[in-house]
């Protein structure tokens, strides 16, 4: 995979006002009702997010406030990073690996993500496009491993190493 770097995304040569209209009239042809205020919030939103590419990937990264009506806890509004993540080739992905990377290049190291599969009320599934959200840094997901570890031998046992894990929480 090759190194992510900022792609300008194409509706930027669009005017506001072709844009806005665009989303109308996509929105028509879904036979979505949509107003021109919500049109023109949704421009305004994509005007401002970081798109990067690869040639595998496509990432749409919404930093701070751009993300906040994702985010349900208040003390983590302005602090996060929504990543949306999609192939080119608009085939399905959920390569761990990949996405991991794609974390580290775009918002760091040290930043931990989720990706959530929510109960089927709030389920958005419209393309083959993936979400994490990253926590700021220093602050940990309270779920897995509290200590890292990388094997990179396939000769190793994966049973061998659950068991191990499993023994050192009980």
């Amino acid at each position: 995979m090759l190194k992510f770097e900022k792609f300008k995304s194409s509706h930027k040569d669009m005017s506001i006002k072709e844009h806005i209209n665009h989303y109308l009239n996509t929105a028509k042809t879904m036979k979505v009702k949509m107003t021109r205020e919500t049109a023109k919030e949704m421009v305004n939103h994509e005007r401002e997010r970081i798109v990067w590419r690869n040639d595998i990937y496509e990432v749409f990264q919404y930093h701070g406030k751009l993300c906040d009506n994702m985010v349900q806890v208040p003390e983590y509004k302005g602090k996060c990073d929504w990543l949306s993540i999609k192939r080119i080739d608009k085939q399905p992905c959920n390569d761990w690996a990949d996405f991991q990377k794609i974390k580290d290049d775009i918002c760091g190291e040290l930043r931990e993500a989720i990706q959530i599969y929510p109960s089927s009320e709030r389920l958005v599934d419209t393309a083959n496009q993936y979400h994490l959200w990253v926590l700021p840094e220093g602050m940990a997901i309270p779920f897995g491993w509290f200590e890292g570890r990388v094997i990179n031998d396939d000769s190793f046992d994966d049973e061998h190493l659950q068991t191990e894990q499993r023994l050192k929480y009980q």
